[in-house]
């Protein structure tokens, strides 16, 4: 059912997490938590009350402003959406 694990150009094997150093994507590298990051920054603004919270709510802002692009190069909004309007206008998608 599966191919044999001699199949595909040059036996190409994935490389061990461990083992990779960083990938460059249309100039960017995105980090290792890149999408934890992203993830917890969504979280965060969800039961934030920017009225009451304008500093926090403008620094997690800015924290995802400067993640879009990594994430982006790696194209999670390609296979993604973002189900929170506000999000995805702060993300630009």
């Amino acid at each position: 059912m599966y191919p044999p694990k001699t199949a595909g150009p040059e036996h190409a094997r994935p490389v061990p997490h461990d083992q990779l150093n960083h990938v460059n994507l249309a100039g960017h590298v995105p980090g290792r938590g890149s999408m934890a990051a992203f993830i917890t920054y969504v979280k965060a603004l969800e039961g934030l009350d920017k009225t009451k919270n304008g500093e926090e709510y403008q620094l997690i802002v800015n924290r995802l402003q400067e993640l879009k692009p990594p994430l982006r190069a790696v194209g999670l909004f390609d296979v993604m959406d973002i189900r929170s309007p506000e999000v995805a206008a702060i993300m630009g998608v």
